[in-house]
C-alpha cells in the first residue's frame, strides 16, 4: 500500500508541478495580453487626437461651406421665384459647375452667378438653356469673377438681341476680340 502511495504521491506532484509551470506560462501570456491590450488603448488615445480632431474641423468647416451654399441659393431661389423641379434644375446647375474638374469656381460663386442672371430679368429656362454656360465660359476664358461674367453676359444678350441658346458662340467671338486688342476689361 504504501508503494501506492508513494506512486500516487510521485504523480500528484509532477501532475502539480506541471499544473504550476502551465499557470505561469498563462500568467506570462496574459500579462502579454495586458500590456498588448494597453498599446490598443495607445493608438485609440493617437486616433483621437490626430485623426478625430482633424477630422471634427474638417467635418465643420463642410458645414460652414455648405451653409454658405445655401445662403447663397437662397438667394438664387428668391431671385428667379423657382419652385420644384425648376429649382432642383437650378442647383444641379450650380453644383456641377462647382464640380467640374475643369473649372475653379465653388459652389458659392457659381450661386452667386446664377442669382446675377436672374437679376438681370432672365428666366429659369434662359439660365439653364445657354446662359449659365456662356457665363462659365467667359469667365474661365478671362479670369473675371463668375458673378461679373455673368452681368456681362446677359449685357451682351440684351444688347445684341440674341437669346440664352446664341450667348455661348457670342461671348466666344467677343473674347476672343478683346484678347485680340489687348482690351482691358476682361485682362485686368
Amino acid at each position: 500500500m504504501s508503494d501506492i502511495l508513494a506512486s500516487v504521491s510521485v504523480v500528484l506532484g509532477a501532475e502539480i508541478s506541471g499544473f504550476r509551470a502551465a499557470m505561469a506560462d498563462a500568467r506570462k501570456k496574459l500579462k502579454g495580453f495586458v500590456q498588448a491590450g494597453e498599446a490598443v488603448k495607445d493608438i485609440g488615445k493617437s486616433l483621437i487626437t490626430y485623426v478625430s480632431a482633424p477630422l471634427a474641423v474638417l467635418g465643420a468647416a463642410s458645414l460652414k461651406v455648405g451653409g454658405n451654399f445655401q445662403a447663397a441659393f437662397n438667394r438664387v431661389e428668391a431671385a428667379t421665384q423657382a419652385s420644384g423641379a425648376a429649382l432642383a434644375s437650378l442647383r444641379d446647375k450650380a453644383q456641377g459647375i462647382a464640380l467640374d474638374p475643369k473649372l475653379q469656381f465653388s459652389s458659392v460663386q457659381a450661386a452667386q452667378a446664377l442669382e446675377a442672371l436672374a437679376k438681370n430679368g432672365l428666366s429659369t429656362a434662359q439660365i439653364l438653356g445657354g446662359a449659365a454656360d456662356a457665363s462659365t465660359a467667359l469667365a474661365t476664358a478671362t479670369g473675371a469673377q463668375l458673378a461679373t461674367a455673368a452681368d456681362i453676359t446677359t449685357d451682351v444678350m440684351n444688347n445684341f438681341g440674341k437669346s440664352a441658346q446664341q450667348a455661348a458662340g457670342l461671348v466666344s467671338t467677343i473674347t476672343g476680340r478683346f484678347f485680340a486688342h489687348q482690351h482691358p476689361l476682361l485682362t485686368s
